[in-house]
């Protein structure tokens, strides 16, 4: 499946709980201390890992992920070249077998709006047939230092993974940030409530700063 930066911005459903959402899955409690889980002023004020939480620092930005997950590099389809991408699970676990997983993608070469972005994603849930009863809406939001930024909130059904076809809702909480023109950073949250995903999606979007 292509990457939703490519020119179809079509997204991976590869099994959601990897790298994509799992740096955020580990406390899903959050505790109220100036960032996180459904705060009044997301993004107000300078960096804070919540309780339970670790700063990963990535190519200009930072954003908290639970302590007990590990980030390492990994691979999206149809990433253009000069991208990156960071894969959180709890515990490294490959995403075949989370329940939770965080993405932290970096496009350096966007094509697109963001608005563009959320409305290839939106007909990618309408014409995937693997996906059912998707819902998928978007909100503006303002991250300090960025030219724009949405958070979308995705809920969808669709097979476990390609080896297990058991249909499973997934839930993706998405910070879209265009830094620039041209440079997209992505935050995404997935969860599988019904195999036990439970990352707090709030308190990792609402921890991410851009660095200056």
């Amino acid at each position: 499946m292509l990457s939703p930066h490519q020119q179809t911005d079509r997204v991976p459903r590869r099994r959601q709980i990897r790298a994509l959402l799992a740096a955020a899955v580990g406390a899903a409690t959050l505790l109220a201390s100036g960032c996180g889980g459904g705060s009044s002023t997301p993004f107000a004020g300078s960096f804070h890992a919540p309780s339970g939480y670790v700063a990963y620092h990535g190519k200009g930005y930072v954003v908290a992920l639970p302590a007990n997950f590990a980030a390492r590099p990994g691979t999206v389809d149809g990433q253009p070249a000069g991208s990156t991408v960071i894969e959180a699970t709890k515990g490294g676990n490959p995403a075949a077998r989370a329940q939770s997983e965080i993405l932290l993608l970096r496009n350096p070469h966007l094509t697109f709006s963001i608005g563009q972005v959320i409305s290839n994603l939106t007909e990618e849930d309408r014409s995937n047939v693997s996906v059912s009863k998707a819902q998928i809406s978007a909100t503006a939001t303002t991250v300090p230092g960025a030219r724009a930024a949405k958070i979308v909130t995705e809920t969808y059904v669709a097979p476990d993974s390609p080896s297990n076809p058991t249909p499973t809702t997934f839930h993706r909480k998405w910070l879209m940030v265009l830094v620039k023109p041209g440079l997209l950073v992505d935050v995404v949250v997935a969860n599988a409530p019904k195999l036990g995903g439970d990352i707090d999606a709030d308190a990792v979007i609402d921890s991410f700063r851009l660095k200056h």
